[in-house]
């Protein structure tokens, strides 16, 4: 009898370990929407492209150059009143005389990538991104963003190569 106690005990316990641990990359996962906005606002004062501000779009990708993935649309809704407009990288055109270009206006343009999220812990992650202007004005960076007050912060930008 007090077998079979302990290996109720032991199979309750291991459950419970199974929840923690799904709840824990279920929450990683919803979480990282925020870590992608935090980094996004983050590059659009960050960055050293010539036109930084004065871009006349902002373009975001999911994808390092070469590979860009347009953003749901439930994400870019976080940036509807955002100046200037931020819209996805398939809206853009890279024109190799010109860089990006708005497609709807004509407007230079930014695109901002996030490649890669890694989790260091449950506050932590480093987050591989960068921008692209033109052929000779871009970057990738690795930054290091924390939980901080229920928010993601961005706390350290690494420059790993610019043109």
């Amino acid at each position: 009898m007090k077998t079979l106690l302990a290996l109720c005990t032991l199979w309750m316990l291991t459950l419970a370990g199974c929840q923690k641990s799904a709840a824990t990359r279920g929450s990683r996962s919803d979480a990282e929407d925020d870590i992608r906005e935090a980094v996004f606002r983050y590059q659009f004062q960050h960055n050293h492209s010539g036109l930084q501000q004065q871009a006349d779009a902002y373009c975001l990708s999911f994808g390092r150059p070469g590979a860009y993935q347009d953003p749901p649309d439930a994400f870019l809704k976080r940036f509807r009143d955002h100046v200037p407009p931020v819209r996805r990288a398939s809206q853009c055109e890279i024109s190799p005389p010109h860089g990006v270009i708005d497609k709807a206006t004509g407007g230079k343009g930014l695109i901002f990538w996030i490649a890669t999220i890694r989790w260091v812990n449950d506050e932590e992650v480093e987050v591989e991104g960068g921008y692209y202007e033109a052929g000779t004005s871009a970057s990738g960076n690795l930054y290091r963003v924390v939980r901080e007050h229920g928010r993601w912060v961005v706390k350290q930008d690494k420059l790993l190569w610019i043109s």
